[in-house]
């Protein structure tokens, strides 16, 4: 237990310090982002040299950060070759003061550079000013479309979101009309079940029928071929009967039932038929209430591509 929890702990630290870990590496990520922007907005993202160069701030201050370390260690080499000077060995000494001429000449070229490079900083901060200010007339203009165009987006948008719940209402009430009627397809189906179940009863009633009548015939048939048995035959016959009667009472209780059975169907079927009415208004409801909302949208780009325009 006490191991589990242990490893338990040490996962919770790794994926808190994988967490801060990740929090510190966006963090970095946005302030050089923002350091670069801030750089972007004082200095402008190019730098003009000449009519027919442009080159990007970021490679300028790139190059002119590699000229002042190329700078730095011609000036520390000259530094050790000075050092060096009081040698008894001429061919160092002729090195020496061949490197320090091309040092000299180095120097030179590079303080011409770097005169050349702050002469093309100042103008570079000239057009730099003069295009935040061309920045700030186009907020301006920017600010003054939006308070325009933005009450009109906003309209349009809150009658979106109301004709979207509009919509979402009506298919709720669609997918609820639709259980409904499965529901209800359902019983009809019981009710037919149970309508063939009555009818297989009835079928059973109209064969035990015609057995009692084959009975009934044999009967008829005894009688006039044995007139010496009248007495049984008629008690037999009068047995028959009550038998047939009560068997017909019964056939007609069924078809009494198969009536009202075929009656209640067809008010399902009729209430089926206006459910389906319903079912279809609803969708036509729904159907413009698309187009609506198509139309809606239409007009919402058309006024983006206007603002866009305007901008």
């Amino acid at each position: 237990g006490g191991q589990a929890g242990g490893a338990a702990q040490h996962g919770r630290a790794t994926s808190e310090r994988s967490l801060f870990q990740g929090k510190l590496a966006i963090v970095l990520q946005e302030v050089q982002s923002m350091d670069k922007s801030l750089r972007q907005m004082k200095f402008g993202q190019t730098c003009k040299i000449s009519s027919s160069k442009i080159l990007p701030c970021d490679e300028l201050r790139k190059e002119i950060a590699s000229v002042f370390d190329m700078c730095s260690r011609l000036e520390h080499e000259l530094q050790m070759s000075k050092a060096q000077r009081h040698t008894a060995l001429d061919v160092q000494v002729d090195s020496t003061r061949k490197k320090c001429d091309d040092a000299d000449r180095e120097i030179n070229r590079i303080k011409q550079r770097i005169l050349k490079l702050e002469g093309d900083t100042q103008t570079l901060r000239v057009e730099s000013a003069a295009i935040r200010r061309e920045k700030l007339e186009l907020a301006d203009k920017y600010e003054a479309i939006a308070s325009e165009h933005l009450p009109v987006l906003d309209k349009i948008d809150k009658e979106l979101v109301k004709l979207w719940e509009s919509v979402d209402q009506l298919i709720a009430d669609a997918q609820m009309l639709s259980q409904m009627f499965r529901l209800q397809v359902e019983e009809c189906n019981m009710i037919k079940k149970k309508r063939d179940e009555k009818a297989r009863e009835l079928a059973a009633a109209n064969s035990t029928l015609r057995r009692e009548r084959l009975k009934n015939q044999l009967k008829d048939i005894e009688l006039g071929k044995k007139e010496t048995l009248l007495a049984r035959t008629m008690q037999a016959h009068e047995e028959t009967k009550q038998c047939y009667t009560e068997g017909k009472a019964r056939v007609q209780q069924a078809e009494d039932r198969m009536k009202r059975k075929g009656a209640e169907w067809e008010l399902a079927q009729q209430e089926l038929a206006k459910r389906d009415g319903e079912i279809a208004r609803l969708k036509e409801e729904m159907r413009l209430a698309t187009m609506l909302v198509d139309e809606l949208e239409q007009q919402k780009k058309e006024c983006m591509k206007e603002f866009l325009a305007a901008t």
